[in-house]
């Protein structure tokens, strides 16, 4: 009897389709979908921020996140906790890098102010899945912000 058992569960098994696995996204500080690399920075994926120097202050010291591991235990990036609507992000959205630095373990929103250069930086993140970019452009003062 126990022979059999084991003879069925072991024909059944090399019967069943695979385990179907999550496409595991890695960290990428370009926007692609379907494989292509967005240029259009009039796309949905891409979206553009104006903040004043004192929301960079604001944002640099968020700290609703955690920090985010695929099914392998390999970081991706940081998970929002609150909405952060400046920047365009919303609550579980995974932020993957900021400028051309990829999150890596212990990284924070604090970082944003250093990647700032010139006035202008970006943010790549994931929201159900598929990649984003908010570009960021750091106005002067309120007036050059209502201009853009």
């Amino acid at each position: 009897m126990k022979k059999s058992i084991c003879l069925v569960l072991l024909f059944t098994s090399g019967c069943a389709p695979a385990a179907i696995k999550p496409e595991i996204v890695s960290s990428k500080v370009t926007v692609t979908t379907s494989g292509k690399q967005i240029n259009d920075f009039e796309s949905e994926f891409v979206h553009r921020a104006s903040i004043n120097s004192r929301e960079v202050n604001t944002i640099s010291n968020f700290d609703q996140v955690k920090d985010s591991y695929d099914q392998f235990g390999k970081l991706v990036g940081l998970q929002l906790l609150s909405d952060l609507p400046a920047l365009f992000l919303q609550k579980d959205d995974i932020l993957t890098a900021i400028g051309k630095k990829v999150i890596g373990p212990g990284d924070r929103f604090s970082q944003l102010k250093s990647q700032i250069k010139d006035g202008e930086s970006s943010i790549t993140f994931l929201r159900a899945g598929r990649a984003y970019k908010t570009l960021i452009q750091v106005a002067k003062s309120d007036k050059d912000r209502s201009l853009q």
